[in-house]
């Protein structure tokens, strides 16, 4: 039976966060006990790892770790959704990201869900809630037989 090994480091294609992802993919694969020397396993899931994400261009999504793909997504989500950014209780990327990441980035079906969002919160009264909201009439009456000091 022929012997595999993982191949040479210098053939695994090393693009920044993605190594960083192989090293955690490497540690987290592996029991703790073995955690030093990698079993030839782990080192396929780390180089197969590698290698799809060198082969779809992966990043995160997330501020700092965009594609250019992505923060033209970005640019172009922040475009569209103008009319109704003041409404937005943060307009930051972090929290445009977030929409987009959803949806995989794609713009038109992220900025669908965010105009619908707004819609829920608007027929909900979401942002007003805490200021306008009553309790019925019926608990307040409970409320005040069994706590009669509580108006």
């Amino acid at each position: 039976m022929e012997k595999r090994t993982a191949p040479p480091s210098s053939s695994i294609i090393q693009y920044g966060t993605v190594t960083d992802r192989l090293q955690s993919v490497q540690r987290l694969g592996q029991p703790r006990a073995c955690r030093s020397s990698t079993s030839i396993d782990a080192r396929k899931t780390a180089f197969l790892c590698v290698w799809l994400c060198a082969l779809t261009d992966v990043m995160s999504g997330r501020v700092g770790d965009l594609s250019p793909k992505q923060a033209v997504s970005l640019e172009e989500f922040r475009e569209r959704i103008q009319d109704v950014l003041p409404l937005l209780p943060a307009h930051h990327d972090h929290f445009l990201l977030r929409w987009l990441r959803a949806r995989n980035f794609n713009v038109t079906k992220s900025e669908a869900m965010l105009r619908k969002h707004l819609d829920f919160r608007k027929h909900m009264n979401a942002d007003t809630i805490t200021t306008e909201w009553q309790p019925p009439e019926v608990p307040l009456s409970c409320i005040n037989s069994v706590l009669p000091w509580y108006q």
